[in-house]
């Protein structure tokens, strides 16, 4: 059925023809990277920021708020389609290569646990403060004098006497 031609899926308002193949420019493995060849794009096409604030449409100075190597702002889901179309750029998607080489990577990635999740001391000492912070003064003091109680009501335990004969 499919004729070797890679499938192309363009939505009827998007501006992507498909007898026109784009042209790669980079990689983009995570959302800083994608900002960095936005940025880079419209270096090499000499645009401003503020050319681009004006051609995406977007507030006065928003642009530099995106792009800047520490961002102010983040590229959503209004603004990123108006850069990408205000400099010519489409996304597109594809297998990693590097990604599907490794499952065993990507799971302990992704399985990473949150501290709720994890038993032990430190869970411990966490919910007991969470606890702690729902309990008024009163409830606390209450709960103190209890646990004084209880440790002061247990008989001592007699030391163990030395063997001196042995």
């Amino acid at each position: 059925m499919n004729s070797g031609t890679p499938v192309v899926n363009c939505p009827a308002e998007s501006a992507c023809a498909p007898d026109v193949a784009p042209l790669p420019i980079g990689a983009v493995r995570s959302y800083d990277d994608l900002r960095r060849i936005v940025a880079e794009h419209c270096a090499r096409l000499g645009m401003t920021r503020a050319e681009l604030d004006v051609e995406a449409g977007i507030a006065d100075g928003h642009a530099a708020k995106l792009l800047a190597r520490r961002a102010r702002k983040k590229l959503g889901f209004v603004t990123l389609g108006r850069v990408m179309a205000a400099v010519g750029l489409v996304l597109q998607v594809a297998i990693d290569p590097e990604a599907q080489a490794s499952p065993s990577a990507r799971r302990a990635r992704t399985l990473r646990s949150h501290w709720r999740r994890q038993r032990g001391p430190a869970w411990g000492k966490r919910m007991a403060a969470r606890r702690a912070l729902a309990l008024s003064a009163e409830q606390r003091s209450e709960i103190a004098r209890k646990a004084a109680q209880a440790r002061w009501s247990r008989p001592k335990e007699e030391a163990p006497t030395p063997d001196v004969g042995a």
